[in-house]
């Protein structure tokens, strides 16, 4: 992934930053390639439908900011 696709996604991810930490979450990019990445999530309450729907909007705003991420993984701390 170049350097410009990659900030992209972290300046996304940036944005939601202090909503999720208001909530006791955090988010961190794991791994990225051209078309995929991998998000790590801390402080989700497992398979609950909350966690499913920050999932959700996480892809979304990646899908928005860098459409070219097409594979959108999530693992736990």
């Amino acid at each position: 992934m170049s350097n410009t696709a990659a900030q992209v996604i972290e300046a996304a991810l940036r944005d939601i930053q202090p909503m999720l930490a208001a909530a006791g979450r955090s988010i961190a990019i794991r791994e990225t390639s051209d078309t995929s990445c991998v998000i790590e999530l801390t402080g989700f309450c497992g398979d609950c439908a909350c966690s499913e729907s920050y999932k959700h909007g996480i892809a979304e705003l990646l899908r928005e900011h860098a459409p070219q991420i097409v594979d959108i993984r999530f693992v736990e701390a």
